[in-house]
């Protein structure tokens, strides 16, 4: 969860703190855990992956620390495209959705979607059902 003891008062690039603005770095840390990469998101949170003083990821600095590619976020979303990265090739994808469901009206959230329909939420640290979720766009792992 973003808002882990761990790591959830940690200032991010822009000075918000992970625990209120880290949805992004925790599915990324997540995700490149998954991938083999030894993070967290208090780890990758340290790294230089923010646009200048902002606590927006510039997603080029993710694979110049990862060694990993990522495609910035792609909109408008596509079910397809996401079905077949999870269920073809094995990997999650990060989702940005509205952040209606954790009481943030009108604004934005990533959550991973991980498959069976199912998403891990950053905000809760616990997996819920993608259905819970409205898709605005989403952002990719690449080899």
């Amino acid at each position: 969860s973003q808002r882990d003891s761990r790591w959830g008062s940690d200032r991010m690039g822009g000075g918000g703190l992970l625990m209120t603005y880290g949805c992004t770095v925790s599915c990324l840390a997540s995700l490149l855990s998954y991938l083999g990469y030894d993070t967290d998101p208090g780890k990758l949170n340290k790294k230089d992956i923010y646009w200048s003083k902002t606590n927006l990821v510039d997603w080029n600095k993710v694979a110049y620390v990862s060694g990993k590619h990522f495609v910035k976020r792609t909109s408008p979303y596509n079910n397809w495209d996401v079905w077949t990265r999870i269920n073809v090739y094995k990997t999650p994808v990060l989702v940005e959705v509205l952040a209606d469901p954790i009481g943030i009206k009108g604004g934005r959230h990533w959550v991973l979607f991980i498959g069976s329909q199912k998403a891990m939420d950053p905000w809760t640290g616990t997996i819920t059902p993608t259905s819970k979720w409205s898709p605005t766009g989403y952002a990719i792992y690449q080899k």
